[in-house]
């Protein structure tokens, strides 16, 4: 009886060419490009970039960091897809796997190499909870690994769980803060690993009753209360600002959205906008475009807390479509400071077509028209605040 050949999952190794080691997945996406995108990379990674108006699967995500790594490689050892192959004539049954393997059948754990264990949105959420720490004067790393006890080998918390978890967090938080005492530093790096440790715990839990949803929000609401202008650079604190931001993945700060704005000053507005330009682009060309949106949304937030209404205009129009609460922020902190004509403009820039265009020229009406309409709830920043 002749022995069982091994499963093949993809990572193990193919064959060594060009003073390189090849992987059957680097087989795989070679034969699929080829055969099924006349060798061209792009096309291919175009057929998995799935979702191209929103948020990328996990799937996806994977097997893009692996194409991406694989075209890198290519380019490095000067070939091509088809120079990759070379002579090999796969059989119907190999191109039938690589096909399932690279275009339809999910992933496991046993199928992952290390571009796919390590996509860029791990890489880039990583370093938004967690990139910062070094610089500041007081470790958040020493009081997060206390927090992420109390969740870190939970992988699947249920909603009732929830409960007692967000008790043990919030009394565990106040007694770091109370041990931390008159040091400034110290409290800051409690506060700054509540936030991270609050992020991970929502990655772990269904929070159906919203218990760390609102533990979310008063993180937020004590990070930004704590002082840090004698402790940080400025632009090292608002870049880390941004980027938890960017994944706020939870919305704890869902109709709060300029909270973690709130003590900018108006001369750190441009700064504020580079460090989120510079984000969108960056999360742009990693393909995460729901992250990219959120920071551009993001800039309408800044302009509000910094009331910066030069820029009202020239944001809503630059926001794109898909858009409503963001517009209606800007047109009702400019009409609540008497500007009614950067209200109005605000309107007309964000006008668009469908129903969405139709909800702004109705709150357009009401607002400018001597309705009586209340949205309040828009706004996380009362313009008259200090």
């Amino acid at each position: 009886m002749a022995a069982r050949r091994p499963a093949i999952y993809g990572p193990e190794l193919w064959t060594e060419r060009h003073g390189q080691v090849w992987s059957h997945w680097d087989r795989w996406f070679a034969l699929v490009a080829v055969v099924d995108h006349d060798g061209d990379l792009t096309g291919l990674a175009a057929a998995l970039d799935d979702h191209p108006a929103g948020y990328l699967g996990e799937d996806a995500q994977a097997k893009l960091a692996h194409l991406d790594d694989l075209t890198v490689r290519l380019m490095t050892t000067g070939i091509d897809a088809a120079g990759l192959l070379g002579d090999d004539e796969p059989d119907k049954t190999v191109l039938a796997k690589a096909r399932r393997k690279v275009v339809t059948q999910a992933l496991s754990g046993r199928d992952l190499t290390g571009p796919m264990r390590h996509p860029p949105r791990r890489q880039l959420r990583e370093r938004a909870l967690r990139g910062s720490w070094p610089a500041f004067p007081g470790d958040p790393a020493e009081p997060y690994r206390l927090l992420a006890e109390l969740f870190e080998d939970r992988s699947d918390i249920w909603a009732r769980q929830t409960f007692e978890l967000v008790r043990n967090l919030e009394a565990l938080v106040a007694g770091l803060v109370e041990d931390a005492g008159d040091h400034p530093a110290r409290v800051l790096a409690v506060r700054r690993a509540s936030l991270t440790a609050v992020a991970e715990a929502a990655e772990r839990a269904d929070d159906s009753y919203g218990e760390i949803g609102r533990l979310g929000l008063e993180t937020w609401q004590a990070y930004v209360a704590t002082p840090w202008r004698e402790l940080l650079d400025p632009a090292t604190y608002w870049r880390d600002v941004c980027e938890l931001v960017a994944f706020d993945d939870y919305a704890h700060l869902h109709q709060h959205e300029t909270l973690p704005f709130r003590r900018a000053r108006a001369n750190e507005t441009d700064l504020l906008l580079g460090i989120l330009d510079r984000l969108a682009r960056e999360y742009t060309a990693a393909r995460l475009r729901w992250h990219a949106d959120e920071v551009r949304q993001a800039v309408l937030y800044v302009l509000v807390a910094t009331r910066s209404f030069d820029g009202f205009v020239d944001a809503a129009a630059g926001l794109g479509r898909g858009h409503w609460r963001p517009v209606a922020l800007l047109a009702e902190t400019a009409l609540a400071a008497g500007r009614r004509d950067i209200a109005a403009a605000v309107f007309d820039a964000a006008d668009q077509p469908g129903h969405l265009g139709d909800h702004l020229r109705k709150l357009r009406r009401q607002m400018l028209g001597g309705g009586t309409l209340n949205v309040r709830h828009l706004r996380a920043v009362d313009p008259d605040d200090p």
